[in-house]
């Protein structure tokens, strides 16, 4: 089982922006470059082609991107709160934020919280929590993943 903590989940989160604007800035650079001589006219019949090719291809690229900003979007809520779920409860039970890991990216009814040693399922009721201490038998297959470390037993 994988617990992650919250410096890891927004790492994860940050990666693909970088990746996707230099992708983007190189294309756009391309096409530029193309329309330019295009207007220009020192474009043959077959570079014209070959632009609209690319120019379709860009905008489908483009579709493509804003399925990938909506999707990133969600993502995006779906960290904040993780993150504002960790604040919580790092007030509720006195401990620091870096102290709380959680076994999956999205918080659900189902997550487990590892805290400091010891492993809860924690039910939400309004403002208050209704905590389950729970046993794990195997303590060996439980892997940490941290922003700061790789990996961490």
């Amino acid at each position: 089982m994988e617990f992650y903590s919250r410096s890891y989940l927004e790492n994860y989160r940050l990666i693909g922006n970088g990746v996707s604007l230099v992708l983007l800035f190189g294309m756009i650079l391309f096409f530029g470059f193309l329309m330019f001589r295009w207007f220009k006219g020192s474009i043959s019949v077959r570079g014209k082609q070959i632009s609209l090719l690319f120019l379709i291809l860009v905008l489908l690229f483009g579709l493509l991107k804003i399925s990938e900003f909506q999707d990133r979007n969600n993502q995006e809520k779906i960290s904040k709160n993780t993150a504002s779920v960790i604040k919580g409860l790092s007030e509720k039970f006195n401990v620091s934020e870096d102290e709380i890991y959680v076994n999956t990216k999205e918080i659900t009814e189902h997550t487990v919280y590892k805290i400091k040693d010891k492993f809860y399922q924690i039910h939400w009721v309004n403002n208050s929590i209704l905590v389950e201490e729970m046993k794990v038998p195997y303590i060996d297959d439980i892997k940490i993943l941290d922003g700061n470390e790789n990996n961490k037993k």
